[in-house]
């Protein structure tokens, strides 16, 4: 039998052809999720399958993916969740299956959003489905009977095939246009490639791609008094727009009576704004006494119909996260229902007009109301909106889709409903619900703000506007569900939009070009919506029916960052374009840009990396660089390696050896070129003239493990070349910081950062919380965003018990600031003890200044564990920053340490050989199984001095030898165990696991690797499981 574990690190079976391929080999393909739900049954289940008549190649699930070549197998097992298949796996199962072929999975229930396919063949409860056969089985005695009454298919039926193939993401290439923007709002790409684009305060820019330049157009005066939301919002380009030279620009004029203006412009020798060809062609009036929602996204759709979104202009800041439905007297901006559900008011709205060449507009026949306007301004074509600041007009059906941004409440309560987004589709025009309803018409009760008296809430059939401040209709249209709907935490229906702060924006909908480019997308795309989060930093395509229900959503370039995406559009080519705020709302963020981003159908660039052995030292200065890092997606490209120093010189070769004699710093460039003339570059910079300080800290006793003694005595020496040392007083020992911290539970030791290394009282803990979190969409460290910096929280509060368990409450269930407008989003997933580490580590942000340090030589307290078997780990820093050597910087280097508890769990394993995990029903139990002979594990920076015994956890299947080594497998073992069988229950039952012991005599005090290695013994061959690894003093 046949046996190969393939990891396919190669992706060019995309490209592989079939037509050559007449019938099936006698394989089967086992696609595996590694930790995966089927883990414990992975080895039962690949035994019967060694038993069949097959051969077969099991592959990791997250691995590149097999293209057609999937065709030549008899069947395909899935032994994982099909729903953590990419698109590129799902589609290339689809087209297996369309040949003829056969997919053999576990019958768990598959969310149809995921994969509308495979649902599909699961409902239809049939085993032929779609040219081939799907069948699901249940269990070991299922698989087992499948396998042995196996009839696949041998031949390869291609003509049936009709599912096109998703694209490799890696023929992607996102390209920055711009980095230095400050707000970017919303872009319209002219013909020929220039980027209009204009920025909140005022700025209207085009990039021109033949510079490469931004230049300013013009710097708008507008108002963010009062509504601070305000500001340049929308834009767009006439359709004739090479005939008539116009561009569209919503903005809010400062001065005069509140309001907004949809504007034209004449845009004249491609780079001048003609202000004086202004016509304003709509007015929004509007109130600035506060805040928010201000929308502003325009866009044409067929027959030339100019589209304008605005917001509600309302504040939800006194209403908890709930509705704003407060009528009392002077209380308008408090009330949604001035503007949303009223008819006669242009606020809440998507308004539908057909401009004029004179600088007006008609009233193109369909919309909402009637065009005498009797029941409604007859601008508007859907209502009830709240913020719809992104949407998109489909430029074939004319259909529109918008995101629409919720309140903030993060539970269900008498108030109402949770909050939810929403992305909405308008095939027709309609009421979609706001103030009264959310996500599928869930209903707010109509709150009275003056007793705070509970009313009815309202009928989606025919919802009333009894308000005071409503100058329309009272009974409004029936109120539409939205296409989508999400809340804070995993919506159970829309599982792949996440979970965190919600801010839902609609891109455009794509179509192949009419002019054929290179870099447009490809047809995969064809009519299928792109959506974007700007609050989770994703984008996301949307696919639909035939009548444009929704049928699928999968991520679009998942392993790309994008900053907080804000726009995008598709040029005449096919090209998009993204717009990206950056981190923190009302700011000028460092990673603000304006990106472009092409398909690569043909050839695709190279990636130029460059490593060295070192870039800093003293002089005369020896460094290796190498380019072996390179890579290129096109299988067997020849590479070809050219380098440039900034002091002339020039080699060529994957490997160089420089030597830079003189002080300076040095300017080190790559060129790498594939056989094809493509080409990339990368450079870094070497500095000759300082070397790096050398740090030693010495700790007394054992260097890995802790073994509950209440104190470790400590010294540190710092040397430098260019300032001395500690020990001969030329290094002041108040540069040097040393600081000790506890990181209780298993926390990701890598998120430390800076800041620890500055201040010796950092809650860690907390700090690797909110780094993992949204906390960055609304809060900054230093100056105020949407929310107030962590230093003004820490200014405000006092660092005690009772502001911690409050502050900690306030972030889960969100709900009104006491920082004016602003508003805080819940986090109903965090744990109250997550909460309040986070809480705990923003509050010390009060004393992150004063930087702290314990003194050179000394002792640590090691009193923060509450048992021996506590999983937390004290970290020990020591940093020292040099002064530099004339022109050359200041070095800054580091050495940190960890003191961890007595043992380890076998499947947190540093190195391995031939070895499986496994994890029982998901649970936190898990293990290591299936060692066998040459079998092997290890574990990195051991010290194994003051170690008399390694007690380990084993559940011998059959018995066998294990060997303990330290260091590696060179020479003698450190210890032997014989394990003889055992007559245990079930494998992942960790009460069957048995304590071994393994005596330890002398050992060097080197901190090494040290190995465990499995073995047969005698006539039996070995097979174990391993769990836990206990460390034990002498």
């Amino acid at each position: 039998m046949k046996i190969k574990i393939s990891f396919l690190w190669i992706s060019f079976f995309l490209s592989i052809t079939t037509s050559c391929i007449e019938s099936r080999k006698n394989k089967l393909l086992v696609i595996y999720e590694e930790d995966g739900p089927y883990s414990p049954l992975k080895t039962e289940w690949i035994r019967l399958i060694e038993e069949s008549t097959f051969d077969f190649e099991v592959v990791d699930s997250e691995r590149q993916r097999l293209g057609d070549s999937l065709w030549q197998n008899r069947a395909l097992i899935i032994l994982a969740d099909p729903q953590i298949l990419n698109p590129q796996w799902q589609s290339d199962i689809e087209r297996f299956v369309q040949t003829g072929g056969e997919l053999l999975l576990p019958s768990d229930t598959i969310n149809s959003y995921f994969w509308p396919w495979l649902h599909q063949a699961q409902m239809n409860n049939e085993n032929g489905f779609d040219g081939g056969k799907i069948i699901f089985f249940n269990d070991s005695t299922n698989l087992s009977a499948l396998l042995n009454e196996f009839s696949g298919a041998m031949s390869i039926q291609s003509g049936q095939v009709k599912t096109k193939q998703a694209p490799n993401n890696n023929r992607f290439t996102k390209i920055t246009l711009d980095a230095d923007v400050n707000e970017p709002m919303e872009l319209s790409v002219l013909p020929g490639g220039r980027v209009l684009f204009i920025e909140r305060e005022g700025n209207f820019k085009v990039y021109d791609p033949e510079t490469r330049k931004t230049k300013l157009l013009h710097t708008f005066d507008i108002s963010t008094e009062g509504n601070y939301e305000d500001g340049m919002l929308g834009l767009t380009i006439d359709p004739n727009y090479q005939d008539n030279n116009w561009v569209y620009i919503y903005y809010s004029p400062k001065g005069g009576r509140p309001r907004q203006n949809l504007s034209r412009f004449v845009l004249a020798y491609q780079d001048s704004l003609l202000l004086e060809s202004e016509k304003v062609i709509l007015e929004v009036a509007v109130q600035r006494e506060t805040c928010c929602h201000s929308g502003g996204s325009i866009s044409f759709g067929p027959n030339g119909n100019l589209f304008l979104s605005t917001g509600d202009n309302t504040s939800s800041k006194e209403s908890d996260g709930y509705s704003p439905l407060d009528e009392r007297a002077g209380r308008a901006p408090f009330d949604a229902q001035k503007g949303s559900s009223n008819t006669q008011d242009l606020r809440g709205k998507i308004l539908r007009i057909t401009p004029t060449s004179e600088g007006s507009y008609t009233i193109p026949a369909g919309n909402l109301f009637s065009s005498d306007g009797s029941e409604g301004r007859p601008e508007i074509y859907a209502m009830g909106c709240r913020n719809p600041f992104r949407f998109t007009v489909d430029k074939r059906t004319g259909y529109i889709y918008w995101g629409d941004v919720g309140p903030d409440s993060g539970i269900d309560s008498e108030l109402g409903p949770q909050s939810y987004d929403e992305w909405n589709q308008a095939k027709s025009p309609g009421n979609y619900g706001w103030p009264y309803f959310e996500a599928n018409n869930k209903a707010y009760p109509m709150l009275d703000f003056e007793t705070n008296e509970l009313g009815a809430p309202q009928d989606p059939n025919q919802p009333l506007n009894e308000s005071p401040n409503n100058t329309g209709m009272k009974i409004l249209p029936p109120a539409r569900t939205p296409m989508i709907w999400y809340p804070y935490g995993v919506s159970t229906t829309w599982p792949m939009l996440g979970k965190g702060s919600r801010s839902a924006m609609a891109g455009p909908v794509y179509y192949e070009p009419n002019t054929p480019s290179k870099t447009a997308f490809p047809d995969y795309y064809e009519g299928k919506l792109f959506i974007y989060e700007w609050a989770r930093n994703w984008i996301k395509v949307v696919s639909f029916d035939e009548d444009w229900h929704v049928t699928k959503i999968e991520p679009f370039l998942p392993n790309e960052k994008f900053n907080k995406p804000i726009d995008m559009e598709f040029d005449e080519l096919g090209n998009m374009y993204v717009l990206e705020y950056g981190a923190n709302y009302f700011a000028n963020n460092i990673e603000a840009k304006l990106v472009k981003i092409e398909y690569n159908r043909g050839n695709r660039l190279p990636h130029a990396v460059i490593q060295a052995t070192e870039t800093k030292g003293s002089a005369p200065f020896n460094v290796d660089f190498f380019a072996s890092q390179s890579y290129d997606y096109d299988l067997n490209d020849t590479l070809i390696y050219d380098w440039t120093i900034s002091d002339g010189r020039e080699v060529r070769g994957e490997h160089i050896s420089l030597t830079f004699d003189s002080v300076g710093i040095y300017e080190i460039g790559l060129k790498v070129t594939d056989r094809k003339g493509a080409t990339a570059t990368t450079s870094l910079h070497v500095n000759v003239g300082n070397a790096p300080p050398e740090i030693n800290l010495n700790l007394e006793g054992n260097q890995s493990f802790y073994f509950g003694e209440r104190q470790r005595n400590y010294q540190v020496e710092v040397a430098d070349l260019e300032d001395g040392s500690l020990s001969t007083g030329k290094i002041d020992p108040r540069e040097v910081k040393i600081n000790f911290s506890y990181l209780p539970g298993t926390h990701d030791l890598a998120l430390l950062g800076e800041a620890f290394y500055k201040n010796a009282d950092l809650p860690i803990a907390g700090k690797q919380l909110i780094e993992g979190s949204d906390c960055s969409s609304c809060h900054a460290m230093e100056s105020a965003s949407i929310g107030p910096s962590f230093n003004q929280i820490a200014e405000r509060y006092e660092k005690s018990r009772d502001n911690i368990s409050m502050l900690a409450m306030k972030i889960i269930q969100g709900g009104n600031g006491n920082w004016g407008h602003s508003l805080m989003a819940a986090h109903p997933d965090l744990s109250t003890s997550d909460s309040e580490s986070m809480v705990e580590y923003i509050l010390s942000m009060k004393d992150k200044n004063n930087s702290s340090s314990l003194p050179v030589a000394g002792t640590f307290l090691l009193d923060e564990h509450q048992s021996r078997t506590d999983k937390g780990i004290y970290a020990i820093s020591v940093g020292y920053e040099d002064h530099g050597n004339q022109e050359i910087p200041a070095i800054e280097a580091s050495k940190i340490q960890f003191l961890r508890a007595p043992y380890l769990e076998a499947e947190n394993y540093d190195v391995f050989k031939n070895v499986e995990q496994q994890r029982p029903n998901g649970g936190s139990f898990a293990y290591v199984s299936s060692l066998r002979h040459g079998s092997y594990v290890g574990f990195d920076n051991i010290d194994l001095s003051g170690v008399g015994e390694i007690a380990i956890n084993i559940l011998p299947i059959s018995g066998g030898k294990i060997s303990l080594y330290h260091g590696g497998f060179d020479g003698e073992p450190l210890a032997e165990l014989s394990i003889p069988s055992a007559e245990k229950g079930p494998s992942w039952v960790e009460e069957n696991f048995v304590e071994y012991n393994f005596k330890i005599n002398e050992v060097s005090n080197e901190v090494k690797a040290i190995f465990f290695l499995f073995s047969d013994a005698d006539n039996t061959k070995v097979d174990m499981n391993m769990d836990q690894i206990m460390f034990k003093q002498k």
